[in-house]
């Protein structure tokens, strides 16, 4: 049994969407601007940037996309919910969030 607002689970949904979607602009433009910048950029600290953000930086943004988009489409089979319980047919359907990455 879910107890929830629905206007306040598609609200929570939509943050999960632009969340996701912001986390994957940030993987985007650091990686387009660290691509470009590569070419003559030689430094200790591109070596430490570079190194972090194979390792660590960029796993993480994805598993950030790939979390908001898991969180996000349990909210939206919440909201769902309510329209096949009967509770408000005037709900249309929240789909599940997929992860860009």
């Amino acid at each position: 049994m879910v107890s929830a607002n629905p206007e306040d689970l598609a609200e929570l949904y939509r943050a999960f969407e632009r969340s996701m979607h912001d986390a994957d602009a940030v993987i985007t433009a650091l990686e387009s601007a660290k691509a470009k910048a590569e070419e003559e950029w030689d430094s200790k600290y591109k070596e430490q940037f570079v190194g972090e953000w194979e390792s660590t930086l960029r796993p993480s943004l994805i598993t950030l996309c790939q979390s908001l988009a898991t969180h996000g489409s349990n909210v939206a089979t919440n909201y769902n919910d309510f329209k096949v319980a009967g509770r408000d047919a005037t709900l249309v359907d929240l789909p599940p969030l997929v992860s860009p990455r």
